[in-house]
């Protein structure tokens, strides 16, 4: 499943706005849980740093 995260209304809220003015667990962290193959964002390496610190990839 391939989501766009850049406008809130696409998917239940979740979007860029949430995951960087709040915090990450409270957006894209929701979508990771969701297994959301593919976020499509304007914050490529937060997202990615984010993603890889939740999954320990280090």
């Amino acid at each position: 499943m391939t989501l766009g995260t850049i406008n809130s209304i696409l998917y239940a809220e979740l979007d860029d706005n949430i995951s960087i003015i709040n915090h990450p667990d409270e957006g894209w962290d929701k979508l990771i849980e969701k297994n959301v193959d593919v976020i499509q964002t304007e914050w490529l390496a937060t997202l990615a740093d984010y993603r890889d610190r939740k999954l320990s990839f280090h």
